[in-house]
């Protein structure tokens, strides 16, 4: 008994440290309705109620740890700029997925964060729409979508753009500077139906990578079916001065990338690299994109297949000033 009451007393002392509205939870049982909360850097406050335009919140600190109902939504005022980052790991629906985006008139809104930290991090989430965003982490990831111990699925990204993500100097493909990072960490847990379209990535070191769980690394054959990341898609997208690659798909099964611009990817001569780069993956294909500008001299594809890579393709690629 005193056990549990020490145990009740602890637990009592962190909510008085922290407050009960500390964090983003719209999960109250007495609640059905989600939520739809603003953030105003300008006008807002964080001890407002944060679900209207006139009641904003001012930061992203209620979303560091955030759960959020199917149809709730995260609104970022246009023309602001915003430091913090958000780990998403509620799941909406296909009917009502769980909303980043932005509200008001005026130019994207911004998020940024300083040093080896990510932005948005997905971990366990399904069904989340992330829109109309630009995000800029030097020295970090924007979006790290991650299925650890429980799948990561039906995200979609949208008309983002990302800006300004590598160290000052890349001695080596560290895939953690990736505007896009998507990876499995077992054979249980895998990343799949992911749809991005219509993003411009800019000045990262990588524009998109994938890994995960490759048992030839311990002398197993690879099931790609069973093993692999799956249905990840790519689209109308541009990206433009990513020093280690645009797209790196490893440990990929029945992917694409199609009707994308990369221009000036792959220029750091410190390591090999390519534009397109397949690694562990199967049944993937690469169609209607147009490569220019790579000066890797210690690779010199455009596009190149290694590791373990199985039944992928290219089909028209216009490849030119490489």
């Amino acid at each position: 008994m005193r056990r549990v009451l020490s145990i009740i007393l602890c637990l009592a002392l962190i909510m008085s440290l922290f407050g009960i509205d500390t964090f983003a939870d719209d999960t109250a049982e007495e609640d059905n309705t989600a939520k739809i909360y603003y953030i105003d850097a300008e006008n807002g406050d964080d001890s407002n109620s944060g679900t209207s335009e006139d009641d904003a919140w001012q930061t992203l600190d209620n979303f560091e740890f955030t759960w959020m109902k199917p149809g709730g939504k995260i609104l970022l005022k246009r023309g602001q700029t915003f430091e913090g980052k958000i780990t998403a790991s509620s799941h909406g629906t296909a009917e009502a997925p769980i909303e980043l985006s932005a509200y008001g008139e005026g130019e994207k809104p911004i998020i940024t964060i300083e040093g080896e930290e990510i932005i948005l991090l997905f971990n366990g989430a399904e069904y989340w729409t992330v829109s109309d965003v630009e995000f800029r982490a030097h020295e970090g990831c924007p979006i790290y979508i991650q299925a650890a111990d429980d799948e990561t699925a039906h995200i979609h990204i949208k008309n983002c753009d990302f800006r300004d993500t590598h160290p000052e100097e890349l001695d080596s493909i560290d895939t953690f500077y990736s505007a896009i990072n998507i990876r499995s960490y077992g054979e249980e847990a895998r990343v799949h139906d992911v749809l991005i379209e219509g993003i411009n990535v800019k000045d990262c070191a990588i524009g998109l990578h994938s890994t995960g769980y490759d048992p030839e690394r311990f002398g197993e054959y690879a099931t790609p079916k069973k093993d692999y990341n799956y249905n990840i898609k790519i689209k109308d997208s541009i990206f433009e001065d990513c020093q280690a690659g645009a797209v790196i798909f490893g440990s990929m099964y029945k992917s694409s990338v199609e009707n994308c611009l990369i221009k000036d990817c792959a220029t750091n001569n410190n390591f090999p690299c390519a534009p397109i780069w397949f690694r562990h993956s199967d049944r993937c294909v690469f169609s209607h994109c147009e490569v220019s500008g790579s000066k890797n001299e210690q690779d010199g594809m455009t596009i190149d297949f290694d590791g373990w890579t199985t039944n992928c393709t290219y089909e028209y690629i216009y490849s030119h000033d490489n």
